[in-house]
């Protein structure tokens, strides 16, 4: 009763007054309740949001691939430390995504402006300074890895250490060699695990507007920012509410079809 009653007041009733708004007709900054089908009109005659739907899943698709990589990676390296150093080496990365958000994309856009110092090192060594660091697609996949990197470490540890020392053992006592036994064993074993993280950041990157409006510029524009862009610019809330139910089926088809895949790969 109690997660019904969350999924009902988290999910379920916001989504149904996203649809009743967005049958309402605008005009000139006003909204009126109404029985429209213009917005959706609007959304089908104008491929530019579905042209940014798709560029926000290849962008964060490429981001969650090097999110879950790196953080399975990085578990994988925790978990073959001594004992009594894993908890606070975990600790120690997952304290600075305790800051918000903002903060930290604030430090990394300052990290890599073309005026910062880390462009000046670069210019000083002799080197060209990236242009893709900044105002890009790349930058914004830089800036969900790091805002959801955290989320793979975790989920893979936790995998991992119920999996890691009895397996690799075995199998190494049977002449398995290293790359085996991570690509044969451990990643079929915690495939749970890698989807699960996969399909967290993958959501998280091409919802969230954060990413996108601190680094990736005009360039790197996403569906969440131009949702803000219609939403503050215009006040055009049915038009708004009819692009988020679109990045809701986005998302929701997205999650479905990995879980399934996955599903299926494992049986």
């Amino acid at each position: 009763m109690v997660v019904a009653a969350l999924l009902l007041a988290v999910v379920v009733i916001p989504t149904f007054f996203l649809i009743i708004i967005s049958f309402w007709r605008y005009a000139d900054y006003d909204m009126t309740p109404a029985l429209t089908l213009s917005n959706y009109a609007r959304l089908i005659e104008d491929d530019t949001y579905f042209s940014l739907l798709l560029q926000s899943v290849a962008v964060s698709a490429a981001a969650a691939t090097a999110a879950t990589a790196l953080g399975g990676a990085s578990a994988y390296a925790i978990l073959r430390l001594p004992q009594p150093v894993r908890m606070p080496v975990l600790i120690a990365l997952a304290a600075p995504f305790l800051v918000g958000e903002v903060l930290r994309l604030v430090g990394l856009r300052g990290l890599l402006d073309p005026a910062s110092a880390f462009a000046a090192a670069i210019h000083s060594w002799g080197y060209t300074y990236p242009s893709w660091l900044m105002f890009s697609d790349q930058a914004t996949a830089l800036g969900i890895v790091q805002s959801w990197v955290t989320v793979p470490v975790i989920l893979c540890y936790a995998s991992l250490s119920n999996t890691l020392g009895r397996y690799e053992a075995i199998a190494a006592s049977l002449g398995a060699r290293p790359g085996h036994i991570i690509s044969r064993i451990l990643l079929p074993l915690n495939l749970p695990a890698v989807a699960a993280s996969f399909v967290v950041v993958l959501i998280a990157g091409f919802t969230s507007a954060l990413p996108a409006d601190a680094l990736g510029g005009a360039r790197g524009a996403n569906l969440p920012v131009a949702i803000g862009t219609v939403i503050k610019d215009t006040a055009n809330w049915p038009f708004g509410a009819v692009l988020c139910l679109l990045l809701l089926l986005a998302s929701a088809a997205s999650a479905f079809t990995l879980l399934r895949l996955v599903g299926r790969w494992a049986r």
